[in-house]
């Protein structure tokens, strides 16, 4: 398979598997990559794990690494902590948000947590609505 030059496309173009595969080559075709994807069986995605941003303290048992993703919808003046590591009532921060921009926006932070280590989100300002999704790997 050749590579061809592609086009530029726009918002709302389809593309064709063909013209896909002939652009990215054989080892960007869809083909390739659909064989690659079935590969990933062994990660498992949680959707709605019932993780909650209140302080509250989760042990990654799942016997691989979890990564976490917080979606928090932060008013002016609200802000999250993340924090982890391998004590019962974890300490290390692993980062924080702060919404100082003067309006509405939504975030976005993730972070990975090893197998049997604990995590908790916090809220540091405000009442942060968030939306939580984890991936674990086995």
């Amino acid at each position: 398979m050749a590579f061809i030059a592609g086009v530029d496309l726009t918002s709302g173009d389809i593309v064709q598997a063909t013209n896909w595969n002939n652009y990215n080559g054989a080892d960007g075709s869809i083909d390739y990559l659909h064989g690659e994807f079935a590969k990933m069986d062994d990660i498992s995605f949680n959707a709605s794990p019932g993780i909650l941003d209140d302080g509250t303290v989760y042990q990654n048992t799942s016997g691989g690494l979890k990564m976490v993703i917080n979606s928090p919808y932060m008013n002016h003046g609200e802000g999250m902590n993340f924090i982890s590591d391998s004590n019962a009532s974890p300490t290390t921060s692993l980062g924080d948000l702060t919404n100082n921009t003067g309006v509405d926006m939504l975030h976005s932070f993730t972070f990975l947590v090893p197998n049997n280590h604990y995590f908790k989100m916090t809220q540091t300002g405000g009442t942060v609505s968030s939306n939580n999704r984890t991936w674990d790997a086995h």
